[in-house]
């Protein structure tokens, strides 16, 4: 009896137990950390297009209740949990969760700074540490918010900037560069959001003729309120954002901000396939969206020449 058991059990064995009883590869986990839920789900639908699926093959926590000083704990402790990518956004939380560790690889979101002067990776093409990701192109971007500007209001010689302060100068130096001959530039840096209306206020007051507002956490969060503000004022914004025209900015020229982040899935997919995260290249954004608003422009006596709406991706009417 015991060598008729024994027949069937390497029988099974030979043949291939059962699925049920197979062993399964442990599920890879991905901690996102992201205060804007919208940006988190996009990431992970990037990843379910890629084949990764929570509850089968992927592991993926969102942690959207931080702060920057939190943060090293956070990652910290997701580390511990077994993370085997740490997602996040801005220059401030990549350099909080980069002094956490140089091992885990950290895959980023920075429309705010220059990886490289920065500090997060040796070159674009090969960033060398653990830190890859998707990075702005500011200078063009800035370049053309006020070329834009500077066609659909003829004269425009003074222009202000909101940008958060917390996350570096780098746009507002990727703008000064742009504006020198003819164009004066005034700062209104921000720090919490109760500082947005006297600063507009005041970019006001100094004779600025148009607005300029950079990406950022304290500018996203409060788009509405900055865009309330300006038109408070009779001030034209534009931005680097596309969604602004949404809250009622005049125009907005910029990369979605959702699907930069559902490239993202690009750069997590490759290291869970193997892939380092210093041989991976920082992308650049692909693709730019024109945003116009007519009803704002109609409410600021402005004319949008119809060579510029053709232009346009969307418009808002």
């Amino acid at each position: 009896m015991k060598r008729r058991e024994s027949l069937v059990a390497l029988a099974a064995l030979a043949l291939g137990a059962p699925v049920a009883a197979r062993a399964q590869p442990a599920p890879r986990r991905v901690v996102i950390f992201l205060r804007a839920p919208v940006f988190a789900e996009a990431v992970a639908a990037g990843l379910r297009e890629r084949g990764w699926v929570g509850g089968r093959n992927l592991a993926l926590e969102m942690v959207g209740k931080f702060t920057p000083e939190s943060l090293p704990k956070e990652v910290a402790a997701a580390i511990a949990r077994g993370a085997e990518v740490i997602v996040t956004a801005t220059p401030e939380l990549i350099a909080a969760a980069a002094k956490q560790t140089q091992s885990v690889p950290i895959v980023g979101l920075d429309f705010e700074s220059d990886p490289v002067s920065a500090g997060f990776a040796r070159s674009l093409a090969r960033p060398g540490g653990n830190i890859t990701g998707i990075w702005l192109d500011l200078p063009e971007l800035c370049g053309k918010n006020v070329e834009l500007l500077r066609e659909l209001i003829p004269g425009l010689n003074s222009i202000g900037a909101i940008w958060d302060e917390r996350q570096g100068p780098v746009q507002f130096n990727a703008l000064q560069s742009v504006t020198r001959g003819g164009i004066k530039l005034q700062s209104a840096p921000l720090r919490e959001a109760d500082e947005v209306e006297t600063a507009i206020e005041r970019l006001k007051r100094d004779g600025a003729k148009a607005v300029v507002v950079f990406t950022g956490s304290t500018t996203f969060f409060n788009r509405e309120r900055i865009v309330q503000a300006a038109l408070k004022q009779g001030l034209p914004l534009a931005s680097l954002f596309p969604i602004f025209p949404d809250a009622g900015a005049l125009l907005a020229y910029g990369a979605n901000p959702a699907d930069m982040f559902k490239r993202l899935a690009g750069h997590v997919d490759r290291i869970l396939r193997g892939a380092k995260a210093g041989e991976i290249p920082i992308e650049r954004p692909v693709r730019f969206e024109l945003v116009i608003n007519l009803k704002t422009a109609k409410a600021l006596g402005i004319t949008i020449p119809q060579s510029v709406l053709l232009r346009a991706d969307r418009v808002i009417e």
